[in-house]
């Protein structure tokens, strides 16, 4: 599947767009945070007549899940379900993902809090809508390695760019000593499996990734192993989930707050039916991504990836409070985060 369009004048490729698309999540939201009251964006007054779908583009990053997850949200046509007429902006760039959203050229994006919470600091008008639950990222490493403090003095490759990168090596910090960001030798790579690559050709140690790019590689390459993940390691001592994917907005977009309500309850329907059924899942991946069969059912059903979408609100907030906090304490956001960045100004 070819993600890149045109190239533009300094010849850089520039994202394609796909009109109508839907939004993938890449993860999730912890069953102890709940849903209850806290799955409701803040309701508008009276309710809107019939009217034409509403039009919105976000951005989104391609070639995983989701893609599968719009195959799902087209073969079941829930944008018109939702009176939605969404724009899918993609990108395999990670870095691409998050100029874009600061340039404004979509309003909604998916990435990671502690990306969102950088942009915050420095005055982007960006709010949290949701996360997708209990995401992890891993280190992968050749079976040779055993913990990650072997990693000190080691090269590692990942998307720096990524707030998934940025959340790893807070928590992994905080859990065992080990800073990578000061021990260990970090070069850049565009996307997970650009950093996998690099430790299979030699050049790096070790590689920061998540799913289903995890399992897809340990599928591919079995001398690879996990060596840590970031989840079971902090919510064993914060007592809160850790969250890497999510969804934000552009506060200045001025999106009604009902539209956004029904952004999230479309991707919350399509990626809980992906989580509940992973033969399926795993399918349409075969369709769409041209994955080796078993891949992304492997993926759910180790629960390495586990969608549980919840809006940033009440205890989702205050859990992600605790994780930028701990991001915070290793510089990688700055101290500066408001309140509005939250939902709870």
């Amino acid at each position: 599947m070819k993600v890149f369009g045109k190239r533009n004048e300094n010849g850089r490729r520039r994202p394609r767009l796909h009109s109508l698309v839907g939004l993938a999540a890449l993860a999730l939201v912890a069953t102890a945070c709940g849903s209850s009251g806290d799955d409701q964006v803040a309701p508008a007054s009276g309710k809107p007549a019939a009217q034409a779908p509403y039009a919105l583009s976000f951005g989104d990053i391609s070639g995983g899940t989701g893609d599968i997850t719009w195959a799902y949200i087209e073969k079941n046509a829930l944008q018109a379900k939702y009176g939605l007429a969404l724009e899918r902006r993609e990108t395999s760039a990670i870095p691409t993902l998050y100029s874009d959203f600061a340039a404004n050229r979509y309003p909604v994006t998916i990435g990671s809090p502690d990306a969102f919470a950088a942009q915050a600091a420095k005055g982007l008008p960006v709010r949290m809508l949701s996360v997708n639950g209990k995401d992890a990222v891993f280190l992968l490493a050749k079976k040779d390695l055993k913990v990650p403090q072997d990693l000190a003095g080691a090269t590692i490759a990942g998307a720096t760019a990524a707030g998934s990168f940025k959340t790893l090596a807070a928590v992994l910090a905080d859990t065992t000593g080990l800073d990578i960001q000061k021990q260990s030798k970090i070069v850049p790579a565009q996307n997970n499996m650009q950093a996998i690559t690099q430790v299979i050709a030699g050049s790096a140690d070790a590689a920061v990734a998540w799913e289903a790019d995890v399992s897809t590689a340990l599928a591919k390459y079995p001398e690879l192993k996990v060596i840590y993940s970031n989840v079971a390691q902090f919510e064993g001592k914060f007592g809160v989930p850790s969250f890497t994917t999510s969804y934000a907005y552009r506060t200045d977009s001025n999106i009604p707050q009902d539209k956004l309500q029904a952004f999230f309850e479309l991707y919350r329907e399509a990626q809980t039916k992906l989580q509940e059924d992973p033969q399926m899942a795993d399918k349409l991946a075969q369709e769409v991504l041209k994955s080796a069969p078993g891949v992304y059912a492997s993926a759910f059903e180790s629960d390495r990836l586990a969608f549980a979408p919840a809006l940033v609100k009440g205890k989702v907030a205050e859990a992600l409070k605790k994780q930028i906090l701990v991001s915070q304490n290793y510089g990688i956001v700055p101290t500066s985060v408001p309140d509005s960045f939250y939902g709870t100004d």
